[in-house]
């Protein structure tokens, strides 16, 4: 079961836009810090407890912990290292700050008035002269790489304060930025429409490859060659044709460079589709040669973050802000292009491979993925699984309007929380326990999912370190059906995972549509979704105090034709 809820309370000051926020780590089941990033140029830290005995997302309470101020712009991403002792926090700035706990609470000059619980010092600080959109920590917490607006990639080393890497491989922004839990990749996704895949290995200070600057005194230093620039492939469509580059494909230099001048609406760039499946990236063989098709969203996409994931076993990567294109034919046999919005599936030793999976359907661009930092046990109801892993890993994604939850051993999406904010979606962090998601917008509010062992069984922390040990990094070459396993077909031949249709779709429930079966365009199974959840609506709040929750109310917010009410559906 899930529940989904939008959490009143005030969380930045003015309701400026929340862009980011994170969970610190920890196993324990008490109520985890909450790091918030804002359009107030704030830090805020918050304690979140959700409700242990009942699946109400409403009732979740978050105490205001404490505000971070040394920013002087924007804060578009906060996290914390691995080991949960520090916080990373980047800005417009330019700013990259290192804070860790305070031993007593030091209260700002000029704000009295803040009820601080706690402080947070500064333990360093680097200045990148640029724009911040995206951090990441390294598994061992010893480095942070950033994604900058002026392209680059950096790799500041945390203890000697000094910048290890400085890689311009980029030709815009880099808006989305993973360290691979195993230490050996990093992966970056810019605004350029490609991802960039680098291997990492130690070695001597000196002159580095291409693209890499190394501006460290310690003798050793960590090495990036890039693997795989990924941005245009050879996939072929899904109907069976494929489509030639069209000027579309090329970059155009529409995308604002300044955060004022960019309003955040959902993109009209891709048509709607009904839902979102699981599918190989192909599935028809064609009798043309294959064609190039970009696999990513342009630089006009109206998102400020593409952000990507590994996954916690390092066994694959999810990078959003994905397009799949395809060939269809009108009524007077014309040839047009339209699109789907995509989330491709990348695995460890597969980078120079196109993707091995991808997941299509989704309405609205999709802008980061998340994947839960726990391991789940295998549902033994399912007879046909993604992916042969011992257990099975529960990821989010966020497009620009909803939040949908999958997990790796079945190919339908587990829930739809749709309608959460009235604006862009931001961000989504996981708690340590892997129950509750939060979810950041643009409108200056965050919202709450939690999830039960219904949906999965966390393995224990013992066996997770077993499993994450024994894992190797070779390719997730097959499919378990429950009863043999076969090769997932190299990605030139063409086919699709097919997925059993639920019986009953009886159910109807607000802007929820199936897939429509149409077997003269697409060989692949359609995916009929019976859809079990309620409709709730959420309150408009007023002017605020950090941390202040408001009392509930009936306020519907109309947009032409459209009524935004919040609901979260259970497939």
């Amino acid at each position: 079961m899930i529940d989904a809820a939008t959490v009143a309370v005030h969380w930045h000051d003015d309701n400026q836009p929340i862009y980011t926020a994170d969970f610190q780590p920890s196993l324990s089941t008490e109520s985890p810090r909450l790091a918030t990033g804002g359009g107030d140029n704030n830090v805020r830290i918050w304690r979140v407890t959700t409700p242990k005995d009942v699946l109400d997302a409403s009732s979740t309470t978050v105490q205001y912990l404490s505000t971070l101020r040394k920013h002087s712009q924007a804060v578009n991403v906060v996290r914390f290292d691995p080991s949960g002792f520090r916080l990373a926090t980047a800005s417009d700035d330019g700013l990259i700050i290192i804070w860790v706990l305070a031993d007593e609470i030091i209260q700002d000059f000029g704000n009295p008035d803040d009820e601080l619980k706690e402080s947070w010092r500064v333990e360093k600080l680097f200045n990148t002269n640029s724009e911040v959109y995206d951090l990441t920590w390294s598994p061992d917490s010893k480095y942070i790489a950033t994604g900058s607006m002026d392209n680059s990639v950096r790799v500041f080393d945390v203890h000697s304060g000094s910048k290890v890497i400085d890689l311009m491989n980029h030709n815009h922004y880099v808006q989305g930025i993973s360290w691979d839990p195993k230490n050996e990749y990093l992966a970056t996704q810019s605004a350029d429409r490609s991802l960039h895949v680098y291997r990492l290995t130690a070695g001597k200070t000196g002159s580095g490859p291409s693209g890499s600057k190394h501006c460290s005194s310690s003798n050793q230093q960590i090495i990036p060659t890039l693997v795989q620039n990924i941005a245009k492939l050879e996939l072929p469509i899904t109907n069976g044709q494929l489509l030639q580059r069209s000027p579309h494909d090329e970059l155009t230099s529409t995308m604002p460079h300044r955060r004022d001048s960019l309003v955040l609406h959902p993109s009209s760039e891709c048509n709607e589709q009904p839902y979102t499946q699981f599918v190989t990236p192909s599935s028809k063989v064609s009798s043309c040669q294959p064609k190039i098709a970009s696999l990513y969203h342009s630089e006009s996409l109206q998102s400020f973050f593409r952000r990507l994931a590994f996954s916690p076993d390092g066994s694959l990567l999810l990078t959003p802000s994905g397009i799949l294109k395809k060939g269809e034919t009108s009524e007077d046999d014309e040839a047009t292009e339209s699109f789907q919005n995509t989330v491709y599936i990348y695995t460890r030793a597969g980078f120079d491979h196109p993707p091995i999976c991808y997941i299509t359907g989704f309405t609205k661009p999709t802008v980061a993925v998340k994947f839960s930092p726990a391991l789940y046990k295998l549902d033994s109801t399912v007879q046909q699984s993604m992916f042969a892993l011992p257990y099975k890993m529960i990821f989010a994604v966020a497009t620009q309007n909803s939040v949908l939850i999958f997990d790796t051993q079945q190919g339908k999406p587990l829930s739809l929380s749709k309608n959460l904010h009235y604006s862009t979606i931001t961000d989504l962090t996981w708690s340590g326990d892997g129950r509750s998601l939060i979810v950041t917008s643009a409108e200056g509010f965050c919202s709450v999912i939690l999830i039960t062992e219904r949906l999965g069984i966390p393995i224990s922390q013992q066996g997770k370190q077993i499993f994450t040990e024994e894992a190797t990094s070779e390719p997730l070459s097959s499919i378990d059906s429950g009863q043999s396993k076969k090769s997932i077909p190299d990605p030139t031949e063409q086919s699709s995972l097919a997925f059993d249709e639920p019986n009953d779709s009886s159910e109807q429930f607000p802007e929820v549509r199936a897939l429509e079966k149409n077997p003269s365009k697409t060989q692949a199974s359609s995916l009929t979704i019976t859809i079990y959840g309620a409709t709730t609506q959420r309150n408009s709040i007023g002017p605020h105090r950090p941390g202040v929750r408001h009392a509930l109310g009936y306020n519907k917010r109309s947009n032409e034709e459209k009524t935004y009410s919040t609901y979260t559906s259970i497939f």
